[in-house]
């Protein structure tokens, strides 16, 4: 399967390389260069095509000083992907772009991530990706560049679940078999039940008591989660919650006070759709939110009835009643 996934990704390069260039004819002051695609290592390839890889351009740039900037192109399937491999392929010891910081002041570049380490920058956009080596484009010269790109996804990638005191740059997503075998590799994938739509994110936690980290499934629907928790709760050394259509899963965690914080952390902001945030223990069902809107009723209902008697008894007792009305009417 990851020999298959590999090859229709390679055919998918070589037949957008026929259809035309993605790079522009000029950056700025720099012209473009012969146009080839990005040789993806071997061992890379398989999880290039589980991101959705579909086209890959490289080219050298120069301006007339004689200066070059390297610029390789990926596109991805859906932002999804995009994002994910920009996850994967940001430079080690990587810190925030000023790129990525002036570029998101445009609407048009709405969800723009850069990061810049050792000599080479990488950006990301929708479901484009872009490595410079050398030199990197300054922001008025970026923003025509994206604005001219094919076959854009409109949708903007989800939420990097990494949390407060995370190392962000550990930060990986695992959308399948070989993404889960490189980052993740104690879970099965039968366990992650990518099958059933699952999609998740790793990201480590430096702590007291050392180094934690923390993988976050998300799923289609609740009880898709729940099916998925119980087989995490089966791992060894697992310490599993659910929240709504997410679980989060520490293996062997240095401290189980520790891990137990950084596992709450996990909310899923759509839990309200379907259940309470927390995990269900002893409780069959889950509690619904239609279960919550009649307790809630019920609680309004039982409050009326105790102020109209309470009304009753001070009339009885004669005590006035001093209660401030309103009266709203034409003057």
């Amino acid at each position: 399967m990851v020999v298959r996934f590999a090859l229709l990704a390679l055919a998918a390069v070589g037949a957008s390389a026929a259809r035309g260039s993605i790079l522009p004819e000029r950056i700025g002051e720099y012209a473009r260069g012969s146009v080839s695609p990005v040789e993806i290592p071997a061992g890379d390839r398989d999880i290039f095509a589980e991101y959705g890889l579909r086209a890959t351009e490289r080219s050298d740039y120069a301006n007339a000083a004689g200066r070059r900037m390297g610029v390789e192109a990926f596109r991805f399937a859906d932002s999804e992907g995009g994002h994910a491999a920009y996850l994967w392929l940001r430079p080690a010891g990587a810190v925030k772009s000023p790129l990525g910081e002036s570029v998101s002041r445009y609407e048009l570049l709405s969800e723009l991530h850069a990061d810049v380490g050792g000599g080479v920058a990488i950006a990301a956009w929708k479901n484009y990706v872009f490595r410079f080596c050398g030199a990197a484009p300054r922001t008025s010269e970026f923003e025509p560049m994206l604005g001219g790109l094919p076959e854009v996804d409109p949708t903007e990638p989800g939420p990097d679940l990494c949390g407060r005191g995370c190392d962000p740059a550990s930060a990986r997503a695992l959308l399948g078999p070989a993404s889960l075998a490189r980052f993740a590799r104690r879970i099965p994938p039968s366990v992650a039940a990518f099958r059933s739509g699952g999609r998740g994110q790793i990201v480590r936690f430096e702590t007291p008591k050392g180094q934690m980290s923390r993988i976050v499934f998300e799923y289609p629907s609740v009880q898709a989660a729940l099916a998925s928790a119980e087989a995490f709760r089966k791992l060894p050394g697992a310490l599993v919650r659910s929240s709504g259509r997410r679980v989060g899963v520490i293996l062997d965690p240095a401290d189980a006070d520790i891990a137990d914080g950084l596992i709450q952390d996990i909310a899923d902001d759509t839990a309200a759709h379907a259940t309470i945030g927390w995990d269900p223990v002893g409780v069959e069902p889950p509690l619904t939110l239609g279960g919550v809107m009649t307790i809630l009723f019920a609680g309004m209902a039982a409050g009326a009835g105790v102020a109209v008697l309470r009304r009753v008894v001070r009339r009885k007792e004669g005590i006035p009643d001093r209660t401030i009305s309103l009266h709203l009417g034409k003057g």
